[in-house]
């Protein structure tokens, strides 16, 4: 089972791989979070609720399968 630290790695890591910023993340889910709580999850300060933690993944293309290979990987392909 993950943890939300491990959760925060991820969406950090794929921000870096995709080459986008925490702007951008807070600004593709601002329907539904508040910048002020993006910025803060990916920093470490605060928690979200799954259904927030879904919107940011959405964003990112991230997918959780469970029982899937931690090694596979179903997003999508960087942007250029």
């Amino acid at each position: 089972m993950l943890e939300t630290m491990d959760i925060r790695k991820i969406v950090s890591a794929e921000l870096e791989r995709q080459g986008r910023s925490v702007y951008w993340l807070a600004k593709a889910v601002e329907k539904h979070m508040s910048n002020t709580t993006v910025y803060e999850f990916v920093k470490g300060e605060k928690q979200v609720t799954a259904a927030n933690l879904g919107y940011v993944l959405d964003a990112l293309g991230i997918k959780l399968t469970p029982g899937a290979d931690p090694g596979a990987s179903t997003r999508k392909p960087a942007r250029n």
